[in-house]
């Protein structure tokens, strides 16, 4: 069909040599075979990720939403890395976590 050469084409138009980078070499070892350890820490992580986000992230998103506080960015990532270092999971973040959003959005029903 017309899918492929179009978005190729889109491709072609919106990206040039100064915003392409190689990325080969992570994707592959993003893909590659992992081993017992690799896939436990993984699922280690996952478990923490969504944990995180239902007893830090969306309780006090929705005490910020019903309250209508206003919070900065980085004050809401800063607790969400406290929560997780009071864990005491043995975990180390790598990076602070990433709060954004934009626009105007009425989130109250």
């Amino acid at each position: 069909g017309s899918f492929a050469p179009s978005w190729k084409s889109l491709i072609d138009e919106k990206l040039t040599s100064e915003n392409v980078v190689d990325v080969t070499m992570v994707l592959n070892s993003v893909i590659a075979r992992k081993d017992e350890a690799e896939v436990h820490l993984m699922k280690k992580a996952g478990g923490l990720a969504s944990k995180t986000m239902k007893r830090a992230c969306a309780l006090r998103m929705e005490e910020i939403i019903d309250d209508d506080l206003k919070v900065t960015h980085l004050d809401f990532s800063n607790e969400i890395d406290t929560k997780i270092k009071a864990r005491g999971d043995l975990c180390d973040s790598v990076f602070p976590p990433s709060v954004q959003s934009g626009g105007e959005y009425s989130l109250k029903l």
